[in-house]
């Protein structure tokens, strides 16, 4: 009996232990020094490895300096479904920084259920991210598909101050947060059009880049990105060294958008043959809501003669139905190189034709 009883406990040993040691995250998990993993890309290491079991928060509980890109995947889930992922700063305000040249500081990978929420402090925003490299093309927050069934949804970024790599005017392929296809076979590109859907862009700060936020949906009938929100976000900076380039908030393709209650402010440049604005809505943004924006301090002063526009809807296709209701414009300024065009000179609202 004693013998059955010792290889009962064996084989009942070598059940759990494995078990232990593949136990799957949940609740809460700590990332920073003292923490349960040290930095972000650990965590995301092991969430590939475990798994949720539940819905997680991840504590950030110091500044944090990443190795570079922190790719988080769709995870596997245990004892049920729809487990929610929250990242946000425990304890203090703090800073999560990687200099990526080409890429994110953190990449959404086609991925579901995630919450970036940077406030501690009631109304405060006490969790930053930042790229902290000198050139290429790249951006901070990265919602990345691959396809129409692998794609991003329910995402929320708010609360959080966004500050983009520091390159000079003469690079337009920068970006606060972006959202986007993964390219093919080919290098980084924040230009490629992608698939998401209900993404939530609330309350952040955003600075120090060329598109504060650049949402790229597909431009054809059931392949548009939906569910859109901008809502109460500050681009823009006092700090030169800071300034968004080149556009505030830029959509395309994203039917029923709603970009409301934002200050886009200071996009200024003296050089590069760009024009610049604080808002554009492009294709397929048919039914979308632009509502209570303050947009001033634009100034295009490149001697090439280029145009500096408040709200701008570029190409008339699919704009349709979109409403544009009590926004302030102001401060817009450019060299007035032409007198007749519809390009080269301050708008307050550009709304082109066919």
């Amino acid at each position: 009996m004693k013998y059955l009883t010792r290889i009962s406990l064996v084989v009942l040993a070598f059940l759990v232990i494995p078990y232990l040691l593949t136990a799957q995250l949940n609740d809460e998990v700590t990332v920073g020094e003292t923490g349960d993993y040290p930095t972000l890309t650990a965590f995301t290491e092991a969430l590939n490895e475990e798994g949720l079991q539940g819905n997680t928060t991840v504590s950030i509980i110091s500044d944090i300096i990443e190795p570079g890109q922190v790719t988080i995947s769709q995870w596997e889930e245990f004892n049920g479904t729809g487990y929610y992922l929250t990242i946000k700063p425990a304890n203090g305000s703090w800073t999560i920084e990687a200099s990526v040249d080409s890429g994110a500081v953190i990449k959404l990978n086609y991925v579901s259920r995630i919450i970036i929420d940077g406030e501690y402090n009631t109304g405060e925003r006490n969790l930053t991210i930042t790229n902290t490299a000198n050139g290429g093309t790249n951006t901070v927050v990265w919602i990345a598909s691959n396809s129409p069934v692998q794609e991003c949804s329910d995402i929320t970024i708010k609360n959080t101050v966004i500050i983009g790599a520091n390159t000079p005017q003469s690079n337009t392929e920068t970006a606060g947060i972006l959202q986007s296809c993964i390219p093919y076979n080919a290098p980084f590109n924040i230009n490629v059009n992608g698939f998401s859907e209900y993404i939530i862009i609330q309350n952040n700060h955003i600075k120090r880049a060329n598109y504060g936020v650049l949402i790229n949906g597909i431009p054809s009938p059931g392949m548009t990105a939906e569910g859109i929100q901008i809502l109460g976000n500050e681009i823009g900076s006092e700090n030169e060294d800071e300034y968004i380039r080149y556009k505030g908030i830029k959509v395309f393709g994203t039917p029923f958008v709603k970009i409301n209650d934002n200050h886009i402010y200071n996009i200024k440049r003296s050089e590069g043959a760009v024009n610049i604005c604080g808002l554009e809505l492009s294709m397929y943004s048919y039914g979308g809501q632009v509502m209570r924006n303050r947009i001033h301090g634009l100034e295009n002063a490149s001697p090439l003669g280029f145009g500096a526009y408040g709200i701008d809807l570029p190409i008339p296709s699919g704009v349709d139905t979109i409403r544009i209701f009590n926004n302030a414009i102001y401060d817009i300024r450019t060299t007035n190189f032409s007198s007749t065009s519809y390009h080269q000179n301050p708008f307050g609202i550009r709304i082109l034709g066919t």
